[in-house]
């Protein structure tokens, strides 16, 4: 085919293949060179052209991989920071310190449960409950938490220790609501807490954040790998 289009003084490709003069299967390109009365024609075998292209998509396909990889790590780090630094605002506040001892009347207990649905509404978390130092949890938003005793869980243990902490996303070991609004265990949960402290610098208490792990969902569907691509968290 090459030398006949060619010999016609003709340029040209052929990228579905053909037989070239051994019999073999390629796909070439050709020119006429009028000056010359030569022609010129280059070809390769089309199962190694073939794998050169797959090579080549391949490469240039892990590069855009890798290059998505780093912006979700960016976009996982800030999000986690981001959470980070809202408990620790909300651990500083005075009405945070005061709740942690535990209220007294029923006017001080519907400010204080108006004081943790705001917070919660205005940052955007599912829940937020506020323990004493013993690891009882004195405020919640929500109520069948009130005066469980969760000084055995890492988000209340682990946060004495660093002052801030970050969970693993786990089923939850507590009643919590879940997305359709029923209570229920082993609802997917991230929990972000921060110790609370009193005017002298003293343990007061841990403040703890229950973030919707929708939110991570979201962040990692935001961003198209072709068509059958996706991005995803393990631990």
């Amino acid at each position: 085919l090459a030398v006949q289009q060619c010999l016609k003084g003709s340029d040209g490709y052929n990228d579905t293949g053909y037989l070239d003069y051994r019999g073999a299967s390629v796909i070439g390109y050709w020119t006429w060179l009028p000056y010359l009365n030569w022609g010129l024609i280059a070809e390769i075998n089309i199962d190694e052209a073939c794998y050169e292209v797959r090579k080549f998509f391949q490469e240039t396909t892990l590069k855009n991989l890798r290059g998505l990889m780093h912006r979700q790590v960016g976009l996982v780090k800030m999000c986690m920071e981001g959470h980070k630094n809202n408990v620790r605002a909300i651990a500083l506040k005075p009405q945070t310190n005061n709740y942690a001892k535990g209220v007294v009347s029923v006017d001080e207990f519907v400010h204080a449960l108006n004081y943790l649905e705001f917070i919660r509404d205005e940052y955007g978390y599912k829940g937020i409950f506020i323990c004493d130092a013993g690891g009882i949890i004195r405020l919640s938003t929500e109520k069948n938490l009130v005066g469980m005793n969760v000084s055995g869980e890492d988000y209340f243990a682990e946060a004495k220790k660093q002052g801030v902490f970050v969970s693993n996303v786990r089923p939850s070991t507590t009643p919590i609501v879940n997305e359709f609004g029923k209570t229920e265990r082993n609802v997917p949960t991230l929990f972000v807490s921060a110790t609370i402290q009193d005017t002298a610098g003293n343990l007061a208490g841990v403040l703890v954040l229950r973030v919707d792990t929708m939110e991570l969902n979201k962040l990692m569907q935001g961003t198209e790998v072709g068509e059958s691509g996706e991005t995803y968290i393990i631990d």
